[in-house]
């Protein structure tokens, strides 16, 4: 099955793997406890927006991407500055 095939089927229902985030092994550690604690404390109706995939699925698309699209936003004014001067 080809690869837009496949996105197109998907029904968010599952997540897809894209890619396996590196992070040192502390940090992961660190993490990991975090969202265990999260989901212990959680109503049993909200435990699965406390998994580790569920979080980092959300840190990137609240803080990650809007970071890195004003980061770049600040480069190309940069950029542009650096020519026009």
């Amino acid at each position: 099955m080809q690869q837009s095939q496949m996105l197109g089927s998907y029904t968010g229902k599952r997540p897809t793997q894209c890619f396996t985030m590196k992070m040192p092994f502390s940090l992961y550690l660190r993490f990991k406890k975090l969202t265990q604690d999260c989901q212990k404390l959680a109503p049993e109706e909200k435990k699965d927006l406390y998994t580790m995939t569920a979080c980092v699925t959300s840190l990137t698309e609240h803080i990650g991407i809007p970071a890195l699209e004003k980061i770049i936003e600040d480069l190309k004014a940069q950029r542009a500055a650096g020519t026009a001067a």
